[in-house]
């Protein structure tokens, strides 16, 4: 099976859809916890490492809100700015 490419994240919005669980990926600094989402605008599915602090706290608010589950979970997603360590920014959509 081919891997998914990772998903860039830029200033410009992207709608997402999560589209599994979460599981673990190898990358140059060890693990990296990772999920698959699918990009509205394009129909495809890409990979979206979810360890920053910035993305995970608010993905974690809307995976209690979906009965303890990632997949089905739909945002858009952003950077603050275009700097390399820019925070994410996450709004949530209702299903």
């Amino acid at each position: 099976m081919e891997e998914l490419p990772l998903l860039k994240v830029g200033v410009i919005p992207s709608r997402l859809t999560i589209v599994s669980e979460p599981y673990v990926k190898i990358g140059f600094r060890g693990y990296m916890p990772c999920v698959n989402v699918r990009v509205e605008k394009s129909g495809l599915d890409k990979i979206l490492v979810i360890s920053a602090k910035s993305l995970a706290e608010p993905l974690e608010e809307l995976r209690l809100k979906n009965k303890n589950c990632f997949t089905g979970i739909k945002f858009d997603l952003c950077k603050a700015d275009d700097s390399k360590m820019s925070l994410y920014v996450l709004k949530p959509l209702s299903k």
